[in-house]
């Protein structure tokens, strides 16, 4: 019983073989996932695809994506998200955050980022929702911003948490949890272990971010039946066994995101 609460289903690269992809991850234990939305242009399909594989989202703008929405389009955008979160399978806002390794070249500078990310902020303190944020390289200003703000009734999760270990009690006071997944696998990603280990074991939740962030045995793309063996991995690091860390996560992610367990193990809404 493991819940993927990050997997970029939608996107093409399993636009080939999605229903053999599905069924890998179903045969390989994941019993939900959660479909973060990344921009405007794609949340009409984000839907669809959410709807065939019966899974869970999140509405939000993406700093990937930031540099699509305009000034003029911000308002239309954020009343489209609003609106998309009126679904019941719609349980977040989000992936919204910031990304200093993606600023230039065409991307939106880190100001515009941070508009978007409060805007967003916003929307999940009135709809009192959680939050999924992405952070790289910018973690002192997404704290300054979550601390203007005030905490988040719902709180949030830092997917594919990459920030010193010496935060994480900072922002599980500010009522985060913390996504990892085959980051944590590479050799390199000696900071990601350190910061895995001083988690608190109920703020923690699994994820692939599939397709990207493969574990180091596998080939691009990351697929979500990959989380089983992420899992495994994790569960190693934390020296737990891999039952008691898959019912944890798992606890974690249905209240983190105001589900539920049905009798039978499955993530209800």
């Amino acid at each position: 019983m493991l819940f993927d609460t990050h997997c970029h289903f939608d996107f093409d690269a399993f636009d080939d073989d999605r229903s053999s992809f599905l069924r890998r991850a179903r045969e390989s234990g994941i019993t939900k996932m959660l479909v973060p939305g990344v921009s405007p242009g794609s949340w009409a399909r984000q839907a669809r695809v959410m709807a065939e594989c019966r899974s869970y989202g999140a509405v939000g703008i993406h700093p990937f994506w930031a540099h699509e929405v305009t000034r003029a389009a911000l308002a239309p955008a954020l009343e489209q998200l609003e609106a998309r979160l009126a679904d019941a399978t719609m349980v977040a806002v989000g992936e919204c955050g910031l990304d200093r390794a993606r600023t230039g070249r065409g991307a939106a500078p880190l100001e515009w980022q941070a508009e978007l990310l409060v805007r967003q902020l916003e929307i999940a303190h009135r709809r009192e929702l959680p939050v999924i944020l992405h952070c790289v390289r910018a973690h002192g200003h997404m704290i300054e911003i979550l601390e203007r703000l005030g905490p988040l009734q719902r709180g949030g999760v830092l997917h594919a948490y990459s920030g010193p270990p010496e935060l994480v009690p900072r922002y599980a006071e500010l009522g985060m949890y913390f996504g990892f997944g085959g980051a944590v696998t590479r050799p390199a990603f000696t900071r990601s272990r350190r910061a895995l280990l001083e988690v608190p074991r109920d703020r923690l939740v699994l994820e692939t971010d599939a397709p990207d962030q493969a574990p180091s045995w596998a080939a691009p793309p990351n697929q979500p039946a990959e989380l089983r063996r992420i899992a495994q991995a994790i569960a190693g690091i934390l020296g737990v066994p891999l039952e008691s860390l898959a019912q944890q996560t798992t606890q974690n992610a249905t209240r983190l995101f105001g589900l539920r367990l049905d009798e039978a193990g499955e993530t209800a809404g």
